[in-house]
């Protein structure tokens, strides 16, 4: 159980802190609440508290889950489906697990299919979505600012797409690292 004023993460939604616990009769079901302000849009959300799991709230990740982010996004990305129909369904599940590897394998992914066919508008959209909430959690853990991480993010993107070109893994010409 999260404690009042708790950094979080909604999956999808992004981080925030708990505001307050409450409990109300919705329906003539009485349920405890938590009452999270999200930090990207200062939205608040009511989360029941018995559906925490369920939701995929979460705490913050810590250094060694950023670390092994920054890994992921350096990487081969192996996961390229050609109909974007099936990448898009598949990229919005892992964004809906909340897992913060597979929000790293969800940026890393659709950079790299940008750079061999132009992201239709609903990837654009999901992965600057996907960039948001990686860049927002990794600077609330870290303490840094967001515009630090997104160049710290994009370089990490920029070097695993010359290695792997170097290495010959992907075969991926270089046209443009930004999206």
């Amino acid at each position: 159980m999260y404690e009042i004023g708790s950094k979080v993460v909604y999956p999808i939604h992004g981080v925030g802190h708990i505001q307050n616990i409450e409990e109300k009769d919705i329906l003539g079901k009485k349920r405890k609440y938590y009452v999270m302000e999200l930090y990207q849009n200062n939205m608040k959300v009511m989360i029941p508290i018995d559906m925490t799991t369920k939701v995929g709230l979460r705490d913050i990740v810590g250094d060694l889950e950023i670390d092994d982010a920054f890994i992921i996004l350096r990487s081969k990305a192996n996961d390229l489906e050609d109909d974007w129909k099936i990448r898009y369904s598949t990229n919005q599940d892992k964004l809906k697990s909340g897992s913060f590897s597979e929000l790293a394998i969800v940026v890393r992914n659709l950079f790299m299919r940008n750079q061999i066919k132009e992201l239709s508008n609903s990837e654009k959209r999901l992965f600057e979505n996907a960039l948001k909430l990686l860049i927002t959690e990794i600077s609330y853990a870290r303490n840094l600012q967001k515009v630090e991480v997104e160049h710290m993010i994009t370089e990490t993107l920029e070097k695993g797409l010359v290695v792997n070109n170097m290495l010959g893994k992907e075969g991926i010409e270089v046209k443009s690292a930004a999206i």
